[in-house]
């Protein structure tokens, strides 16, 4: 059954919502590691910029596809 652009971007925000208490969870576990120390951080946006790039990378694992079909259509969407 064919989806709207409305029903997809619906259920990208419910996405998004899992995935922030998600991000958060990362974020807590890579500054607790010691990799960075927050005291001797600037206040401005680049620390969180990169820990929030860290989080996602780590968890685009557990949105990867297993089908090859979704594979291959993920490969061509990485593309634009």
């Amino acid at each position: 059954m064919a989806q709207t652009y409305d029903q997809v971007t619906m259920k990208i925000d419910e996405l998004l919502k899992d995935a922030r208490a998600e991000v958060h969870k990362e974020v807590r576990l890579l500054v607790s590691s010691g990799a960075v120390n927050l005291e001797e951080a600037d206040d401005n946006y680049r620390l969180p910029k990169l820990l929030y790039i860290a989080a996602l990378k780590r968890l685009a694992a557990s949105y990867e596809p297993r089908a090859s079909a979704d594979k291959k259509l993920l490969k061509n969407l990485s593309n634009f």
